[in-house]
């Protein structure tokens, strides 16, 4: 049985991309990107390594963009503009 890739709830919040079940994505966008990356790591070893590369890579930019996009509002907010 293939492990979620990430932590998500697994109540559905009505939030996108927010897992409704195990490997069940309200997002379909997320839901195809989660069916193609279980079908790859379940290739071999080494794709498995890859596709767990892959995910870390995405994660690491998606919280680079968040402390941007949170430094760039504190900045504004403690300028006062």
């Amino acid at each position: 049985m293939p492990m979620p890739l990430s932590p998500c709830s697994t109540a559905t919040t009505g939030r996108p991309g927010r897992r409704k079940a195990l490997g069940e994505f309200t997002d379909a966008d997320l839901q195809a990107l989660y069916d193609q990356l279980i079908r790859q790591g379940n290739e071999s070893a080494a794709d498995a390594l890859k596709v767990g590369l892959a995910i870390e890579e995405i994660d690491i930019l998606d919280l680079q963009e968040r402390w941007l996009r949170r430094t760039t509002q504190t900045s504004r907010w403690s300028s006062g503009t």
